[in-house]
């Protein structure tokens, strides 16, 4: 348990998002963009009903018990190193919430190049010791992860400042979270 004073400092989660609204933001935009247009056609359906089942599924999330979050607990973060513990890094966001917050990346789907392997699952399962999860939670935080990467390379893909590069690398994101609603 945390210190009151670290607990009245931290964030706490409300369970709100800004992802579907992004989205709907710029998905007019993307539908007849020379770059996201045929992406949209196949995965634009998708998409918009992945952004209402993000707002039906946060209107319904309820309150659990909340300890001290990651947040962004993805591979990337997580270092298992020979037959030492697992350290967890860069903790720039930590917030108040409900252990599926940080769970989804364990125990979600994949995200990212590197799915946490056996070890790393083992690991982070004993730190948080006996687990009993909220599943429409985890849905919730799984899907509005989704949603928000979505979100976000859709907004570097329709920028004009963003490399061809770095557009085609976005774009292959994209695909990827598309089809992994699809």
């Amino acid at each position: 348990m945390p210190s009151p004073r670290i607990e009245s400092i931290l964030p706490v989660e409300n369970y709100s998002t800004t992802a579907p609204a992004r989205v709907h933001a710029r998905s007019a935009e993307a539908a007849v963009s020379n770059v996201l247009g045929a992406f949209w056609q196949r995965y634009g359906a998708a998409i918009t009903r992945l952004c209402e089942t993000v707002d039906e599924l946060a209107a319904k999330a309820t309150a659990g018990p909340h300890v001290i979050c990651h947040a962004d607990i993805h591979p990337g973060n997580l270092i298992a190193d020979g037959d030492g513990p697992l350290h967890v890094v860069d903790w720039d966001a930590p917030i108040m919430a409900p252990r599926e917050r940080d769970l989804v990346f364990v125990l979600g789907q994949g995200f990212g190049e590197h799915p946490v392997n056996p070890r790393q699952e083992a690991l982070l399962r004993q730190g948080y010791g006996p687990l009993q999860i909220n599943e429409e939670l985890l849905t919730f935080y799984r899907q509005e992860r989704s949603l928000d990467d979505i979100a976000e390379f859709l907004s570097r893909i329709l920028d004009p400042e963003t490399s061809l590069e770095a557009r085609a690398n976005d774009l292959h994101w994209l695909t990827r979270n598309a089809e992994m609603i699809t």
